[in-house]
């Protein structure tokens, strides 16, 4: 969170910093508008990265050749045989992988992704709200396994991760309270 360093008052907004793009990805889609602390909230990407949009914009075409779905906030008893169970529902799963939390399933095609997102999507489960979305990161930069080359996807997120990082060290020295990285959304309330 940001602060002012004359009023020792919050500036009102904050940046968090995901730890892989589907979880910023959601936090733009979902969370948006939403009422938190008694206010409505605007989540977007920072504006000082202008050139972190390109790259994005990139890989969320390249995941568009994939069936593959991402999905949030689920509960640390469940295991990865009763998330297949529960999504299976909508289709053939090629692949099922969690981690902290999160994971990712492959469907055999488009369609089944496509209703397992619109049915499941914040299904309670386990009394944990589900937040389900397009995967944006390719499969071989995670962890699930694919048919498609990995020399290409891999590149251009190594270029990015490493760029970013440079303007990020290089923003911390003109704006240090503004540095920032692609896997970041900005939250602040609207006013």
């Amino acid at each position: 969170m940001s602060w002012d360093p004359v009023t020792q008052k919050h500036k009102g907004f904050a940046f968090v910093e995901y730890e892989i793009p589907e979880g910023a990805q959601l936090a733009l889609e979902q969370m948006n508008g939403s009422l938190m602390g008694g206010r409505n909230i605007k989540v977007g990407r920072p504006s000082n990265m202008p050139q972190a949009q390109q790259v994005i914009d990139e890989i969320q075409e390249e995941a568009k050749s994939y069936n593959r779905i991402y999905v949030a906030s689920i509960h640390p008893d469940l295991s990865e045989e009763d998330i297949k169970s529960v999504f299976g529902a909508f289709g053939h799963i090629l692949f099922c992988k969690l981690e902290r939390g999160y994971g990712f399933i492959e469907y055999s095609n488009k369609q089944d992704k496509d209703q397992a997102i619109g049915g499941i999507n914040l299904l309670n489960l386990g009394g944990q709200l589900l937040r389900v979305g397009h995967a944006i990161t390719p499969p071989n930069a995670i962890m699930c396994p694919t048919t498609k080359s990995a020399m290409p996807t891999a590149a251009v997120l190594a270029a990015a991760a490493v760029t970013a990082k440079i303007q990020a060290l290089d923003a911390v020295t003109t704006h240090p309270t503004t540095a920032l990285h692609p896997n970041f959304a900005q939250i602040s309330p609207v006013l």
